[in-house]
């Protein structure tokens, strides 16, 4: 529940332009757990609670889409235990949020997006019965990007792309922007890319999509993000409409 200086807050800022999709680069859970002397799953455990504050707070707003990076194919790099830690824990966090009713009762459909074949059987049971059951919700939508990178999305499409031309369904006189696009995991475009931790890069995430987003650097680990960090989001992304 909001405070009634957040429904407040809310009000004002509904008055003007919400943005309609904002998409996020979630890092900083393992300095998060560094500086409480933490584990590395329990800085993640914390930022799984903050992507649910973040969509909570974006429905209240009006936002539709939420696409965020939870997990990098450069991530399978780390050292297998955190791997498969963050493996389990998606699986427990992706369950509970369709079992607390959380998505039902909020009308949001979850797209997860990647190389899903290189996940534990057990998750990507987890993925399917998660995005079965809420294909049919329309009030928003939640994209999450699991053993993704940009190159690997662009690659993929260029590749679809030629088989079709090798399989005489398309010439190669006919490829255009358009048609590559058809062949990525999601078209969706962000009017606010935003990426926290105090990292001023995108590390291979949604170049494509995101090439005329709003670009935002936040000095703030992911799971100290918060309600007002939105607001001022928000607020810039307003600014940026009146000039």
């Amino acid at each position: 529940m909001f405070t009634w200086v957040e429904n407040f807050i809310v009000s004002v800022l509904k008055e003007g332009s919400i943005p309609k999709h904002l998409a996020f680069i979630m890092d900083g859970n393992r300095r998060f757990a560094k500086q409480r002397q933490l584990s590395s799953i329990s800085g993640h455990k914390q930022g799984f609670h903050a992507l649910k504050e973040t969509l909570r707070v974006c429905l209240s707003l009006g936002v539709e889409i939420v696409t965020v990076y939870a997990f990098s194919l450069e991530n399978f790099k780390r050292p297998e235990e955190e791997v498969n830690g963050l493996m389990k824990l998606c699986h427990k966090k992706l369950e509970e949020l369709n079992q607390s009713g959380f998505l039902k009762d909020n009308q949001i459909s979850v797209r997860i997006l990647g190389e899903l074949n290189l996940l534990p059987s057990f998750l990507r049971d987890t993925i399917d019965k998660v995005t079965r059951s809420t294909q049919s919700h329309t009030r928003a939508i939640l994209n999450v990007h699991i053993a993704y990178t940009s190159r690997e999305e662009i690659l993929r499409a260029m590749k679809c792309v030629v088989k079709k031309v090798q399989d005489g369904t398309i010439s190669k006189e006919e490829i255009t922007e358009e048609i590559l696009e058809d062949h990525l995991y999601s078209k969706d475009v962000p009017d606010i890319l935003v990426r926290t931790s105090g990292e001023n890069r995108l590390s291979d995430y949604l170049l494509w999509q995101a090439s005329s987003s709003q670009l935002s650097f936040l000095d703030v680990l992911w799971p100290d993000f918060s309600f007002w960090h939105i607001c001022l989001l928000v607020l810039s992304f307003q600014h940026q409409k009146w000039k």
